[in-house]
């Protein structure tokens, strides 16, 4: 579930004297973050099976933004011969934003309230009857977007 969704591309040769040319290259992604959920352990399921919220109502995850580039030159041999060297950089600005959560709410094993709300989350038992341990990770992040990474490559075209 991304609700919004943004991306803007653009690539462009600029040619140069005798055989020779320079290519460039851009791509701006955005995108509105995902929905996260409260979850436990369902007795006959197992762990992450129970959604102690309906599902998809826990804090959304925040935007993501990236940008990357590409940079080339070409060398024409001759008319059927070409070399070319690349260097394309992804997530330029190096952008660290959170993607994922960790969304177990509680490993106990749980009989999930029809209609509850975040309110209630302190409130919910067991299926012993006792109240629920709730996980002290929850809704920490577990993931990241990948930091600037760097690619080069040498291309003979024939």
């Amino acid at each position: 579930d991304t609700r919004h969704s943004v991306k803007v591309f653009m690539a462009g040769e600029i040619p140069l004297s005798n055989g020779h040319s320079l290519t460039v290259g851009g791509s701006m992604r955005a995108n509105s973050g995902g929905p996260t959920n409260a979850l436990g352990s369902h007795l006959i399921y197992g762990a992450d099976e129970a959604y102690l919220l309906p599902r998809g109502t826990g804090p959304r995850l925040p935007w993501q933004f990236r940008i990357d580039t590409n940079f080339g030159y070409r060398k024409q041999i001759n008319k059927d011969l070409a070399l070319s060297f690349t260097m394309t950089v992804f997530n330029v600005a190096n952008f660290q934003q959170v993607t994922a959560i960790d969304q177990t709410y509680t490993f106990d094993d749980v009989v999930p309230v029809d209609g509850a709300s975040v309110s209630d989350l302190a409130r919910l038992k067991t299926a012993d009857g006792a109240l629920i341990t709730k996980n002290p990770n929850y809704g920490k992040p577990i993931a990241f977007q990948q930091p600037r990474m760097f690619s080069f490559g040498v291309r003979l075209i024939f």
